[in-house]
């Protein structure tokens, strides 16, 4: 069975048909998913008017909250650079590496770490009573406390603000803090349905 030779203008047809199709099909696409993002948004400000835990859950499911991997990696790669999935070895690497980043001399040197050449006449002042002050306000209050178990709120008073003014300018004028500044107290906190 022979096939007839499809002319030119038959094939310029179905070109142009095939275009219309495509243009007429991403117009639709692009049309609903406008509208699926606008029923999104809705929806989202309706549950963040009704329960503001829902909503964050919700957000956590949109753009990159919901590639996030929900098992952690069990490998780690050692020193002589091969890979082990041994649970024992892998705690404790995790534990050394922390350690070693958390836990530091007991006196940090500032100076050590900055480079000399700034020079700004801003930057080379002490800390005025004003910037300790602006500080203090704009932290908030009800939040954990720190490594010390002092509250913000404690902070807040014009005797505590005289005494914090004092200890930064000694630690600028001699460009060393205490090493309780530099620790941190963590833990993991295990939340239910992540």
């Amino acid at each position: 069975m022979k096939y007839a030779k499809p002319n030119v203008n038959g094939i310029e047809a179905i070109t142009r048909i095939r275009r219309t199709c495509v243009i007429y099909l991403q117009t639709n696409v692009n049309f609903l998913i406008r509208q699926y993002w606008y029923r999104s948004q809705d929806k989202l400000l309706n549950i963040q008017r009704r329960d503001p835990r829902e909503f964050w859950k919700n957000i956590g499911k949109i753009g990159v909250g919901s590639e996030r991997q929900k098992t952690i990696p069990m490998e780690v790669v050692l020193e002589d650079g091969s890979i082990c999935s041994d649970t024992n070895i892998i705690l404790n690497k995790w534990k050394t590496s922390y350690e070693n980043l958390l836990n530091c001399d007991a006196v940090t040197n500032v100076n050590d770490n900055m480079s000399n050449n700034i020079l700004n006449v801003d930057l080379d002042c002490e800390v005025s009573i004003d910037e300790v002050l602006k500080v203090l306000t704009q932290a908030k209050n009800g939040k954990a406390p720190g490594i010390d178990l002092i509250p913000v709120e404690l902070f807040k008073n014009n005797l505590l603000l005289h005494v914090l003014h004092k200890l930064f300018n000694i630690c600028f004028k001699f460009g060393k803090i205490p090493s309780v500044w530099s620790g941190l107290n963590s833990s993991t906190l295990y939340l239910l349905g992540l």
